[in-house]
Parts: C-alpha cells; sequence; structure tokens
C-alpha cells in the first residue's frame, strides 16, 4: 500500500542535506528533512503458517491455550493476549500466494468470498461463533469441499497486530475436527539491512520536522502502506549500527530509549513532539538513532519504514 495522501503540507521541505558550495565541507543538516527510497531499505520478510485439511461441514474447535508465545516470538497469555479472531475464505487462491500477499500488505481482496470476526470468552471457539453483520457461519453448509482456503487469524488489537496464523482446507475425506495453536504453528520473520541505506543526517537540536510524502511505497513494497502510518517512533541504541541486528523484531526488544507519537498529518512529525520518559534533546553521536514509521491498525506487528538518521555535519 503506498502514499495516497493528496495532502500538500511540506511539499517545499528539503529532500536531504547539500553540501555548502562555500566551503565543500558537509551541511549542518537539515532542519526540516525529506525521506526518499534511499533513506528507507526494504525488509525481508517472510510469513509461515500450516494448511490443514479438516472434516467438511464440522463445527471446528479452535484453540489457542497452547499459545503462549506469538508468531513474532513475544511471550503473551492466552487467555487474555487475543483480541479477537479473524476468519477469511478465499475462493480460488492458493495458499501460499495468501501468506505472500499477508506478507507484503498485498492480499487481493477480490478473492475473498467471506469474511467474518469473533470475539472470543476464553482460549477456544467454533467456526459457528464467527458472524458478520449478524448473519453466522454455519458449518455444515458453507464450510464444504470446494468452497476454497479458509484463514484463520488470531489477532492482539492495536498496536499488536497478528498473534497466529493457520490455513484450512474442507475435504470430505477428512477427520479431523479442530485446528491446535501453539508456538509452532506459525512464525513471523523480517530483517533489514540498515548498512544498505543512506543514513539521513539531521540539524543539531530537538527542532528537526520529519517528512515522508516523497516515498511512494513503504518497506514492505506496498504503494499504500504510507498512508496508514499512525506512529512514529524513534529509537536510541548504545551499540554501532553495525552491531545492530538484522531482525526487526530484535531491534525493538534492543532499544534503550524510545520517544513516539503520531504524525502531525499523515506524513510529518516533529522530533521534538515525540513522547518518553524525558523530552527528547536532540542527536548525539554517541548513539545510534532509527526512526520508525507504525501502522498500529495493521497486520503485522512491524514497522512500514525504518530510516537510519545521523548528527551531520
Amino acid at each position: 500500500m503506498g502514499c495516497s495522501s493528496s495532502l500538500a503540507a511540506l511539499i517545499s521541505l528539503a529532500v536531504g542535506c547539500p553540501s555548502s558550495p562555500d566551503s565543500g565541507r558537509p551541511a549542518p543538516g537539515c532542519g526540516s528533512c525529506g525521506i526518499t527510497a534511499e533513506h528507507a531499505p526494504a525488509f525481508d520478510v517472510a510469513l509461515d503458517a500450516p494448511v490443514v485439511t479438516l472434516a467438511a461441514g464440522a463445527d471446528v474447535l479452535l484453540d489457542w491455550s497452547l499459545l503462549d508465545v506469538d508468531l513474532a516470538g513475544r511471550g503473551m497469555d492466552p487467555s487474555s493476549d487475543v483480541a479477537d479472531l479473524t476468519l477469511a475464505v478465499f475462493h480460488s487462491l492458493e495458499p501460499q500466494a495468501i501468506l505472500e500477499g499477508l506478507a507484503s500488505d498485498e492480499l487481493p481482496q477480490y478473492d475473498v468470498s467471506l469474511l467474518a470476526s469473533q470475539v472470543p470468552a476464553g482460549t477456544s471457539c467454533s467456526l459457528s461463533g464467527f458472524e458478520i453483520l449478524g448473519h453466522v457461519v454455519i458449518p455444515h453448509s458453507d464450510f464444504v469441499e470446494g468452497s476454497g482456503t479458509w484463514m484463520v487469524a488470531l489477532n492482539g488489537g492495536d498496536g499488536v497486530g497478528l498473534r497466529s496464523l493457520a490455513l484450512a482446507i474442507p475435504s470430505e475425506q477428512a477427520t479431523a475436527t479442530s485446528l491446535v495453536f501453539d508456538p509452532q504453528t506459525a512464525s513471523l520473520e523480517a530483517s533489514v539491512a540498515l548498512g544498505a541505506a543512506t543514513p539521513l543526517g539531521v540539524a543539531p537540536g530537538p527542532d528537526v520536522g520529519v517528512d515522508w510524502s516523497g516515498l511512494d511505497r513503504d518497506a514492505l513494497g506496498s504503494d499504500q502502506g504510507l498512508a496508514l502510518v499512525d506512529r512514529v517512533s524513534l529509537d536510541r541504541y548504545g551499540v554501532p549500527l553495525d552491531e545492530l541486528p538484522l531482525s526487526l523484531m530484535e531491534l525493538q526488544s534492543l532499544s534503550e530509549a524510545r520517544w513516539s507519537g503520531a504524525p502531525s498529518d499523515g506524513q510529518s512529525v516533529r522530533l521534538g513532539d515525540l513522547m518518553g520518559s524525558t523530552s527528547w534533546p536532540g542527536l548525539d553521536r554517541e548513539h545510534s538513532w532509527l526512526l520508525s514509521l507504525w501502522c498500529d491498525r495493521c497486520d503485522l506487528p512491524i514497522p512500514r519504514v525504518v530510516v537510519v538518521l545521523e548528527l551531520a555535519g
């Protein structure tokens, strides 16, 4: 998904930080900084989930009582950390194409023949508990052979994203009537090569504006994801950039300080307005700094863009 907003705010902001024509030395850094593709390295994302064959017509039991670690490796309480479940039936899309579409946030909606949800009361539920606009799923007439691939997603709510995922295919020959989710059921691997990107050199102090209206795709390759950015995070690390891990999940857990907030107009933010345990004083040269753009309403628990910031000059 890409930046589809038509807002014209901050279009005139400088893109990058040119050198001074007089001195030949680097400029002191931008105070109004435009993020371009060279600052935003692409992510390598792999989403894996099982494809199980279940008895056609059965009111399948979904059980996640053993799910104490989610697909991103985050610890969780199965009794309280699943906010709701989503059921989507894809008429003709192959299972691998479904997973690849989720991983790139480019899942085709035209192939969805049924979409329903359910808020659980415990750590299990049944197909018949899913409903859409007051209409419930009827297993003996809906969950039939040839109806397509049934995707069941366990969601953690805003700011959490997917907890687990499985794909089911109804078959007249199958006898299984339950689907169990545990820490090995699904996995999400996401990495970024920070060294492949050009750092965004910024001016000293907190009065720095960052704008991403110049990007037409996010790091997942989506041409609409940037329009969904609802949180900006600035993280400080106590190790050099080349010692940071490639894993996006590890990067989040290793942050020693974080400032975050909502973008002011959907495509820009003033870094000094981000909130943390202390006010943000500006960049320094003793730490590594990463700026991340997030969509807390989206499925994948990873940012849409990650940018290396450095103090220019």
